[in-house]
């Protein structure tokens, strides 16, 4: 017959103490977590930041072109106003026309050598109002006429 060993703890600790190291984990974690929330938080406003770029860009091109297509600069604000999404232009879900609202405008330039601009500003949407942030993108683009 072989004889059995009890099971002992190691030495230097008691049976207890898998317990306190699960709480040294959660600590951990508790420290760590506001860091990573504003990581996560930071690269939203990144993500949101570009994109607003992206779209009031592409909205100067299209008004834009459409103001040097039919030579009529009045063309140009509705035209770029139209492409934008609601979220920045403010407006109500089933109406017929864009409108400007307190975040975005757009409007055109006839200037002298016959060349049409089309400017476009928009405020980036921001996901809190605790920081005052306001960061405004403009864009202006020109075609000949």
């Amino acid at each position: 017959m072989t004889a059995r060993c009890p099971v002992r703890a190691r030495p230097g600790r008691r049976a207890g103490s898998r317990t306190r190291e699960g709480g040294q984990a959660i600590i951990q974690y508790l420290g760590i977590l506001p860091f990573v929330l504003l990581f996560i938080f930071l690269v939203a406003e990144a993500y949101a930041s570009v994109q607003t770029i992206e779209t009031v860009t592409n909205a100067a091109r299209t008004g834009a072109r459409e103001a040097s297509q039919h030579h009529d600069i009045s063309r140009c604000g509705p035209a770029a106003l139209g492409t934008l999404p609601a979220s920045l232009t403010d407006k109500e879900t089933g109406s017929a026309e864009p409108t400007a609202g307190p975040r975005v405008r757009a409007w055109g330039v006839q200037e002298a050598n016959g060349a049409m601009a089309c400017h476009v500003t928009a405020k980036v949407p921001l996901f809190t109002r605790i920081v005052p942030f306001d960061y405004t993108v403009v864009r202006t683009v020109r075609m000949p006429g």
